[in-house]
């Protein structure tokens, strides 16, 4: 309850620093720095414990889902099942990384009657710093080469 609690938090933040809102929004959204974030992508970048955390949306209800960790050659490193997701944010956290290696994932989820049910995926950024130089408010992710604007952030991690 607290993660959806914090999300649409962060929701109504982006919104009203986007549409100019209530003053002391750009404090709120510098908040929001040394945070985890859920950005779009599918990367994972492992800590020096080999763990990384990821994150997906599903467009409906499903039965369960199923996270494929891959390395950067494409081989199937990692297999996470997920057992009764949700419809908003699911995050998962994968333990079978190297320091300095980057890996992706892709998400495949099925309903009841066994349809696929699509998916949305997010991976987890550090917020460095508020960027107020556009016409809206954006962030700075800490090795990213261009600012994601507050609406593109699905909700905190981990923090």
């Amino acid at each position: 309850m607290a993660m959806v609690s914090g999300i649409t938090s962060l929701t109504q933040e982006a919104s009203q620093i986007q549409s100019g809102g209530a003053p002391g929004q750009l404090a709120q959204a510098a908040g929001l720095i040394g945070k985890t974030v859920a950005v779009p992508g599918n990367g994972l970048t492992p800590s020096s414990s080999g763990a990384a955390e990821g994150a997906f949306t599903l467009s409906g209800a499903a039965t369960r889902a199923t996270v494929s960790v891959f390395n950067a050659s494409g081989t199937q490193v990692g297999l996470i099942p997920i057992s009764s997701p949700g419809t908003g944010l699911n995050t998962f956290q994968w333990n079978g990384g190297s320091t300095g290696q980057q890996y992706h994932f892709n998400v495949t989820a099925v309903n009841a009657s066994g349809s696929a049910v699509p998916a949305t995926t997010y991976s987890a950024a550090q917020v460095s710093a508020v960027d107020v130089s556009q016409s809206s408010p954006s962030v700075a992710i800490a090795g990213a080469a261009a600012p994601v604007p507050l609406s593109n952030i699905a909700g905190l991690l981990g923090n």
